[in-house]
Order: structure tokens, then sequence, then C-alpha cells
């Protein structure tokens, strides 16, 4: 049984962990983790909505947990949560693979949240004019992506 305050929502393996409970990675309020320039969790937090499933960094979900509690993040350090289906997923859509917008659909991913340092491939993609996404927040650490209004997938707006 999962812990009060966090569920795992299959097959997409998100994670949400309660505001009222807090991260169990954040230590004195602030998380034990790398952590990406607050401009861009505060664009997910304030682009997202609890309906949206959000595909983050590996590496900064712990921080977006705790910046932006009400979305749901496909992977975070608690790994053995994962599916290895999910983590196999995660790694072709963060490496900017063969694929990519077929996975981000088929999973629909409805927020992509992007290291401008590591994933140069990705950010190629979903900038492309024809990838059906959007950039709804940028700053020098990364990028907010949405799907465009006519992709069809839902934008939790």
């Amino acid at each position: 049984m999962m812990p009060a305050g966090k569920r795992l929502h299959r097959p997409y393996a998100a994670v949400r962990i309660g505001a009222a409970q807090g991260s169990a990675h954040a230590h004195q309020g602030r998380p034990a983790v790398a952590e990406p320039a607050v401009d861009l969790a505060t664009a997910l937090r304030n682009a997202g909505s609890p309906s949206d499933r959000a595909v983050v960094p590996q590496r900064w979900a712990s921080w977006f947990e705790w910046a932006a509690p009400g979305v749901s993040v496909m992977v975070d350090s608690r790994i053995e949560v994962v599916p290895p289906s999910a983590w196999a997923d995660y790694l072709v859509v963060a490496a900017g693979g063969p694929g990519t917008l077929e996975k981000l659909a088929r999973i629909r991913a409805s927020l992509v949240v992007v290291d401008r340092r590591d994933q140069g491939a990705l950010l190629r993609i979903l900038e492309a004019p024809d990838s059906g996404w959007r950039a709804v927040a940028e700053d020098e650490d990364g990028a907010v992506f949405r799907p465009a209004p006519a992709a069809g997938v839902p934008t939790g707006e």
C-alpha cells in the first residue's frame, strides 16, 4: 500500500504528492536534488493543473513535485514505483530518440519540461514547426512545452 498522500497512476506511473504532506525529498523546505531555475517551476505550476501529465527531467522531478505539487510527473527519484515500460518510454523521450512524439501522444503527456543543457535533441523535436507542441515558458535552464491546440492532446487548460 502506498503511504497517505501519494498515489500511483498506472500505466503512466505518475506520482502526486499532496501539498499538505510535502515531499519526502525536501529537507528544511528545500529539495535534495539539482534545482532548475525557479522560473521553470513557477511556469509549470502556473501552466499545469491536476489533470496534466508532465514529463520532466528525472533529476529535476522532486523539485517540481515540491514546487508544483498539483501536477503529476512521469518519473521521479523513486525508481522502484515506476514500471520498466514507463522507464523505457521516459528514456526515449528524454533523449529525443526515435518515436518521441508518438510516445508523448501514447502516454497522453500534456506538459514537457526540457533541460537545455542535457536534452538538446528533445528540445529540437518539440521546437520543430510540425511537432504539435509549443513553448509556454522558457528561461536559461530550459523550457516548458504544451501541445498546440490543434494537436488533439488534452492541454489541461
